[in-house]
């Protein structure tokens, strides 16, 4: 279906100048060029704008720079005081823009919170200070009936002829430099070579990795823990592993983002949820019984589901009670904290066993934690691995411990790579450990080899 801008110009192209009476051309080329937010240029000006700046800036051997701008917060602004709200602060954002535009520059209002500058002058110097002013423009905090609201934005710039050679490439190379100041933290960003093939190879991962995902080519791996007060198995956590024909081994910081970033960690997360209890069936088919408890990790994209508990209480049907238990994220939980307390205490009825992952790295509110129906704290692996040579990092993790304790949960520190460190977690009462010191992860089979013994323990 045509925009109604798009099928009004097309209706006045039909008719011709001579039918179509001069108010009525006007508003057609009013719909079709301008934004009807902010009063800038649209999308489609600015890129009929851009490709033309670009074929006289090749017949006379010019250059040109591309601003690509990007504002922070404004979306959530946008979710929690309404769309109504949210084009009022467009609106003011671009009347700041439009106080500080040169007149060598062309601004437009590319759709949602995201705006282009064209530059007459490539000096780098230039375009920092162009973006500087921008940015500068919306320092003051903008005052609307509801409330004041203070905006930032990130920029990615790109150069006609040195980074493109055509306005569509310019345009996308602009992009990949925002999204490289968005992801790296860095407020401005011009675009590189190595920005493009590092684009390129993350495009391919992205193939390959939902290539894997939907023909079933990930694999599970296995990192026992232990009791420290007995030294035997008391269960495992299950993790993802995936390796490629072509890239060979992918680590997991490497996929597991990407699958966020591209919403596909519910997918994966479930995947990894059956896998896991598909594997301790055949455990126990084959006479090696797993003991205690089976982690898997749930995401916060997972949580979003509101039939999560009724799925993983159908897959814990399968087994024997009290073997699945789930690892979840601070942050996960936060996010929506009313749902995440019905899914805890709804499982925990059921008998699956909760985990709270990397505790003490998030959120921590004390006040939820009493109401998650988890039954243990896993200490994150950053405070376990300097708590012999921090004060500091020794006193999270007692204090940890100690809180645990305190609400009857047990705890589970992660990252153990020493005798050392598991003595002196041991001296603070840490109930649990996994860490190479103990075991790697390994595959199912290595698993059931190594630790699915009679007396399987670590003493």
């Amino acid at each position: 279906m045509k925009a109604p801008e798009d099928a009004f110009r097309q209706l006045a192209d039909g008719l011709g100048k001579a039918g179509l009476p001069q108010h009525l051309e006007r508003l057609a080329e009013q719909l079709a060029y301008w934004d009807s937010v902010t009063g800038l240029a649209n999308r489609r000006h600015f890129m009929e704008r851009l490709d033309d700046a670009c074929h006289q800036a090749d017949r006379a051997g010019g250059s040109l720079g591309l601003l690509y701008l990007d504002l922070h917060r404004f979306r959530q602004i946008n979710e929690s005081q309404g769309h109504e709200c949210g084009d009022r602060l467009l609106a003011a954002v671009a009347g700041r823009f439009t106080d500080v535009v040169a007149d060598d520059e062309f601004i437009a209002r590319l759709g949602g919170d995201e705006f282009a500058v064209l530059c007459e002058s490539t000096s780098r110097i230039h375009l920092e200070d162009a973006v500087a002013r921008y940015r500068q423009s919306l320092e003051p905090p903008i005052s609307l009936d509801e409330g004041h609201f203070s905006l930032s934005l990130s920029a990615g710039v790109a150069r006609f002829p040195k980074d493109a050679d055509d306005a569509a490439a310019l345009f996308q190379h602009a992009s990949i430099a925002l999204n490289h100041a968005k992801r790296g933290g860095s407020r401005t960003r011009f675009f590189s070579s190595a920005m493009a093939e590092a684009m390129r190879e993350r495009e391919r991962l992205q193939s390959r990795f939902i290539e894997a995902l939907h023909h079933e080519r990930l694999t599970l791996h296995f990192q026992p823990q232990f009791s420290l007060e007995s030294g035997e198995l008391i269960g495992a956590e299950a993790l993802c592993r995936w390796h490629d024909e072509l890239l060979g081994w992918v680590s997991p910081a490497e996929f597991v983002p990407l699958a966020e970033s591209q919403g596909l960690a519910s997918i994966l997360g479930d995947w990894v949820l059956e896998s896991a209890c598909h594997q301790l069936q055949r455990w126990d088919q084959q006479g090696t019984p797993f003991p205690g408890r089976l982690c898997v990790n749930v995401s916060a994209q997972q949580m979003d589901d509101s039939q999560l508990a009724s799925h993983v209480q159908q897959l814990a049907t399968r087994m024997r009670p009290g073997l699945l238990g789930l690892e979840l994220t601070e942050s996960g939980l936060i996010r929506d904290p009313e749902r995440a307390v019905g899914i805890t205490r709804t499982l925990c009825g059921a008998g699956i066993g909760m985990a709270i992952d990397d505790f003490g790295t998030g959120y921590s509110s004390l006040t939820y934690l009493k109401r998650f129906a988890a039954d243990t704290l896993k200490i994150d692996m950053s405070f376990v691995h300097d708590m012999l040579k921090s004060s500091h990092d020794h006193a999270i993790v007692a204090t940890i411990i100690a809180m645990a304790h305190t609400l009857g949960m047990q705890t589970v520190a992660e990252g153990v790579e020493s005798a050392e460190q598991a003595a002196a977690l041991r001296a603070l009462g840490c109930s649990g450990v996994q860490g190479f010191h103990f075991g790697r992860p390994v595959d199912a089979n290595t698993f059931a080899t190594c630790w699915l013994t009679q007396n399987a323990s670590i003493r």
